[in-house]
């Protein structure tokens, strides 16, 4: 039998909530990962609104102030 490998028995032995667990805290650190970066994304997101916001507001005032000029 070259070419194939025995397949391991599992039982419910330490050994295996000692896997589990490894599992799912590996999978916890890759959700906290996870959103640590969608944090990120938003906290990026939230400062280009902010800046956006900014600039209309000053485009809103620049226009007021030529309405002003024209209208005299």
């Amino acid at each position: 039998m070259g070419k194939y490998s025995e397949v391991p028995v599992y039982s419910d032995s330490s050994d295996d909530s000692d896997y589990d667990d490894d599992f799912v805290q590996k999978h916890m650190r890759q959700q906290q990962q996870q959103l640590e970066q969608q944090d990120r994304g938003l906290e990026m997101l939230s400062k280009s609104a902010e800046r956006l916001g900014q600039l209309s507001l000053n485009i809103h005032e620049e226009l007021g102030q030529q309405n002003k000029y024209v209208c005299y």
